[in-house]
């Protein structure tokens, strides 16, 4: 499972989910003049939903895009990309100390007809290089935000590149785009992150949607909790939290099982 806060992740559909294995969920985006102007404000209430989304134990994945079914801006409320942006989490993993740096860029890259944003996302540890990925997100009119894939390369003390596993991108080799998050997210509900058979596994399911969490950086109500996993690192756990009006969206992320991790944002500019 990657490690990183932005990358496996998407956020944006408006939903009341019919639940079951192998069943899908369905929901539609709130009006703006509907959504909770400030983390003070209660969680939003569901409504109705256009958009299907497998559920994360789907047997039977298959999406399908339509271009003009994506808009130019991604601006969930859980989950909020700005160009110019650059979002900074710190944390530990084992004994090293961890910083992982998303940078939001001005660029675009045209993945199956749609202009995806490109984040730029590099993880230190130590000071050390690790990693190094580019990440390509879009959102649906319904608000959902999807991830289309990432170029990643792992670096090692001497900076030479020892890997590049776990590369994607949405329409090759197999790729399908994955549910990063949607806009009104309800207990129980799952999907897969991202897709590509024995690459890239990640699922995501909501556990709380009205959770408290502090942090060096804030304070925060009415945040999303979720539990992340993959299906090509079984035994490992992570646990997430999305919470409105911070600019980033995902201000912890914690590993509970299979490991020994954890960030939280420590800073967020603008280029």
């Amino acid at each position: 499972m990657s490690k990183k806060v932005i990358s496996s992740c998407a956020f944006l559909i408006a939903a009341i989910f019919l639940y079951g294995c192998g069943q899908k969920q369905t929901g539609q985006i709130q009006p703006q003049s509907q959504m909770p102007k400030n983390q003070n404000q209660q969680p939003p209430i569901a409504a109705a939903q256009s958009v299907a989304i497998p559920k994360a134990d789907a047997s039977d994945y298959n999406i399908t895009i339509n271009p003009a079914d994506f808009v130019s801006a991604i601006d969930n409320k859980y989950f909020t990309l700005k160009p110019g942006s650059v979002i900074t989490y710190k944390g530990k993993k084992d004994n090293a100390v961890v910083v992982d740096s998303n940078e939001v860029t001005k660029d675009t890259k045209d993945i199956l007809g749609i202009k995806t944003v490109v984040v730029k996302d590099t993880i230190t540890e130590n000071d050390k290089i690790t990693e190094i990925s580019y990440d390509w997100f879009a959102q649906d009119k319904n608000g959902t935000v999807w991830s289309f894939g990432e170029d990643m390369k792992e670096y090692d003390a001497t900076g030479k590149v020892t890997n590049t596993i776990g590369s994607w991108e949405a329409g090759k080799s197999g790729a399908l785009p994955g549910v990063v998050m949607t806009a009104n997210p309800q207990l129980g509900d799952s999907w897969k992150q991202e897709y590509l058979k024995g690459i890239a596994e990640d699922r995501g399911e909501i556990l709380g949607i009205d959770e408290t969490i502090k942090t060096a950086y804030g304070s925060y109500q009415h945040c999303v909790k979720t539990k992340d996993w993959s299906a090509v690192e079984p035994g490992v756990i992570e646990n997430k939290y999305y919470c409105q009006d911070n600019s980033s969206n995902v201000v912890s992320i914690k590993t509970v099982q299979g490991g020994n991790e954890y960030s939280e944002l420590a800073s967020i500019t603008q280029k």
